[in-house]
């Protein structure tokens, strides 16, 4: 897998910034506003954008269903990084959403974990709207290839500063930028429900899932060779159906041709 070096990587820091602020003045906006979580992704954003363009961190836990430690972890980056940030319980307008859905008893707890991505979509949009901000989103590479996003919820964004990166080179351009072991060394998580981690989702590391997608997408061979190459051919065609599933995601909704 072609995977940028630690040298590469911490020589992207500069040009990243630059293209975020030539980007954010283009918009005549003034500055960005991002969802921080207490996870790596939200956290590389924050600490590229904070020196180039004026940066607003909203940290969003679900009540009793969200993890304390990542909530500490979002508001110790936000004070390291001495940019502005505030905390909004996102429970009681997740309840609101549950309880007033009266086509079934029972919400699965996926589709309440989107919820929880779009009511948070929102808060970031209200953001947006009030202090003319643009929302930079924390997809990478990795996440947006297999669809692993809520459409409309984490996936919503006016620009992507990581976006072009491998989850795994996430995290070393998150180790060039200094971004804390506590949030470094935590499982990767969704955070959509108590437990829950992309690996356990996915079935393998990112390592490993990245090493896949870059010898299908890059190297353009089939999931059966790609597979072949790294000894998890099931792996391999789970990953690839997951994006020709999620391709939807991926591009804007189509208007139907109709005759005239």
């Amino acid at each position: 897998m072609s995977m940028m070096s630690k040298r590469e990587l911490k020589d992207t820091i500069a040009p990243l910034r630059e293209r975020i602020g030539r980007f954010v003045g283009g918009a005549d906006a003034t500055g960005v506003v991002i969802g921080v979580s207490g996870g790596i992704d939200s956290a590389v954003v924050a600490t590229l954008c904070a020196p180039c363009v004026d940066t607003l961190a909203l940290i969003m836990p679900a009540g009793d269903q969200s993890s304390p430690r990542d909530t500490q972890d979002a508001i110790d980056l936000c004070t390291r990084l001495g940019i502005q940030h505030a905390v909004i319980d996102i429970g009681g307008a997740v309840k609101a959403v549950e309880d007033n859905y009266t086509r079934q008893e029972t919400i699965s707890r996926l589709a309440l974990g989107n919820v929880k991505a779009r009511v948070r979509m929102t808060y970031l949009y209200l953001c947006a709207n009030m202090e003319k901000r643009l929302v930079a989103g924390t997809s990478n590479r990795s996440e947006w290839l297999i669809g692993y996003s809520t459409k409309w919820g984490d996936s919503a964004a006016d620009l992507y500063p990581i976006g072009a990166l491998w989850k795994s080179e996430v995290y070393g351009l998150g180790s060039a930028l200094g971004v804390p072991a506590a949030i470094m060394e935590k499982p990767p998580s969704a955070g959509l429900y108590a437990g829950q981690t992309d690996e356990a989702e996915l079935g393998a590391s990112y390592d490993v899932i990245d090493n896949i997608l870059s010898l299908i997408v890059d190297e353009r061979m089939s999931p059966s060779q790609a597979g072949k190459k790294v000894g998890n051919e099931p792996l391999a065609r789970s990953l690839y159906e997951r994006m020709i599933n999620t391709a939807h995601k991926r591009v804007m909704p189509r208007s139907l041709e109709v005759s005239r």
